[in-house]
C-alpha cells in the first residue's frame, strides 16, 4: 500500500512540474541567436549585446536546449532593436513633464528549421517610465535591465509558452 501511494505521489507531483507550460518541439535540441542589430535612431553601446545574452541565458536556463553558435540550430532567433527613444509623459501646469518614458521596441524572428511553419517575426515593445528631472544616462543601465528583461521574458513566452 504504502509503495501505491509514493507511485501515485511521484506521478502527481511529475505531472505538476510538467504544467509549467513551456512547449520545446520534441525534436528540437539546439538553439542560437543571432547578434541582434541596433538599427534604432539612437544607439546605444552594449545594449544590442546585451539583450542577446539575456536572451541565450533565458532560453539556456528554462528550456532543455543545448546552446550553438552554429547559425544551422534547430531553433534560431534573430533580430534588431527597431526603437530606442524617450518621451514626455505626463505635463504639468507649468508645460514641463513630470515623467519621461523610455520606448524600446525589438523585432525577433523565431525560426524553427525542421517546420517553417511554426516560426514567426513580431515586434515586441516595452516602456518604463522615470522622473523628468532625472538624467537619463544616471537611471539609464536600471532601465536597461528592466526592459531587456521584460522583452526577453515576452519573447521567451512568445517561442514557448504560446502554444496552448
Amino acid at each position: 500500500m504504502r509503495f501505491v501511494i509514493i507511485f501515485f505521489s511521484f506521478v502527481v507531483l511529475n505531472g505538476c512540474y510538467s504544467l509549467k507550460g513551456i512547449s520545446v518541439p520534441v525534436e528540437a535540441k539546439t538553439f542560437t541567436v543571432l547578434d541582434i542589430e541596433n538599427k534604432a535612431n539612437q544607439v546605444v553601446p552594449g545594449l544590442a549585446e546585451d539583450f542577446a545574452e539575456r536572451l541565450r541565458n533565458k532560453i539556456r536556463n528554462n528550456t532543455r536546449l543545448t546552446y550553438t553558435d552554429d547559425e544551422n540550430a534547430d531553433i534560431v532567433f534573430s533580430g534588431s532593436i527597431q526603437d530606442y527613444r524617450v518621451q514626455s509623459k505626463a505635463p504639468q501646469a507649468n508645460q514641463q513633464s513630470g515623467l519621461n518614458q523610455l520606448n524600446l521596441t525589438v523585432n525577433i524572428t523565431y525560426a524553427y528549421e525542421p517546420d517553417e511553419q511554426v516560426g514567426w517575426s513580431r515586434d515586441f515593445k516595452q516602456q518604463e517610465e522615470f522622473n523628468a528631472d532625472e538624467n537619463l544616462l544616471d537611471v539609464q543601465e536600471k532601465l536597461h535591465e528592466s526592459l531587456t528583461k521584460q522583452l526577453v521574458e515576452d519573447i521567451f513566452n512568445a517561442a514557448f509558452a504560446e502554444k496552448w
